[in-house]
């Protein structure tokens, strides 16, 4: 539910009471990816729906999915969805 906001991996063993190298297998093994590509994923997904469905700029798309710099968050937009942000939202409105 947090994932626009910074996820230290130390945080989020002390939520789930475990260990990193505990927290991380047992991540692994119920979702079959790491917990920074779960949140990659998540951030994606919602970046998406935000291009789709409001008129943001893709800077405030970004800061709203939790990326501080619109260039690399462009970049992994592109490497996951084969398309740039802006080239996505005039694809999927069409």
């Amino acid at each position: 539910d947090h994932c626009s906001m910074s996820l230290p991996l130390q945080h989020l063993a002390r939520i789930a009471c475990m260990g990193t190298t505990k927290l991380k297998a047992t991540f692994k093994a119920v979702y079959h990816m790491t917990i920074t590509q779960y949140i990659r994923q998540r951030r994606l997904s919602q970046a998406e729906a935000l291009l789709t469905a409001t008129d943001f700029s893709v800077d405030q798309v970004a800061a709203a999915v939790g990326y501080r710099n619109a260039g690399r968050f462009a970049a992994i937009f592109k490497e996951n969805c084969g398309l740039y942000p802006a080239e996505y939202r005039k694809a999927a409105r069409k």
